[in-house]
């Protein structure tokens, strides 16, 4: 005599164990990916900073050294946070005039504090500046809060090169401060030729 097949009276479904090892697996794939996009909104934030520090003093080594490049003779101050210098007069084209005489025009880069208690980069003629900089610092981070000297002129009586140096700074992630550090050496194009 053949039995009947036996019906097993177990339901098909979750155990309360397996539920609760699913949503414990779900929870950890959910705080790992909140802790990926945490670390990347940081890091996104942190280089915002970077770049913005490097724009701003590219931005401002680019200007000064179009403008310099072109002086026939500098001055630079005696704290080395400005420099007065002269341009050669151009022709209606916008050429040069040879030999190379002074404009008449006074010209002027320096480094001023703001009312932000910042430094901002200035250049234009005397009593007409225009800021096209933000942010420079006097104190270099990278060599220890050691204190510069933006500008510092060649050597001899005649000066026919400068060395340019800023420092800036601005606020990455969680208000910590990053760097940016530009430096050249240039050589002024215009000083005009000694007699002898």
């Amino acid at each position: 005599m053949k039995r009947p097949p036996r019906i097993s009276k177990r339901r098909r479904g979750f155990t309360l164990m397996e539920a609760m090892t699913a949503s414990l697996m779900t929870v950890l794939v959910i705080a790992g990916a909140v802790g990926t996009m945490l670390a990347g909104l940081q890091s996104w934030s942190q280089g915002t900073g970077l770049v913005e520090s490097e724009m701003d003093a590219q931005q401002g080594m680019r200007a000064v050294v179009g403008e310099l490049r072109e002086a026939m003779a500098i001055t630079v101050d005696a704290d080395g946070k400005g420099v007065t210098y002269r341009l050669p007069q151009k022709n209606g084209s916008g050429e040069f005039i040879t030999p190379a005489l002074w404009d008449g025009v006074s010209r002027r880069i320096s480094i001023v504090a703001n009312t932000y208690g910042r430094n901002d980069l200035n250049i234009g003629v005397v009593g007409n500046m225009t800021k096209i900089s933000r942010n420079i610092v006097l104190q270099d981070p990278i060599r220890l809060n050691v204190a510069y000297i933006p500008f510092v002129a060649g050597p001899g009586t005649i000066k026919r090169s400068i060395t340019i140096t800023f420092v800036s700074n601005a606020l990455g992630s969680k208000e910590r401060v990053t760097y940016s550090r530009n430096r050249e050496l240039l050589y002024l194009r215009n000083v005009p030729a000694l007699t002898k």
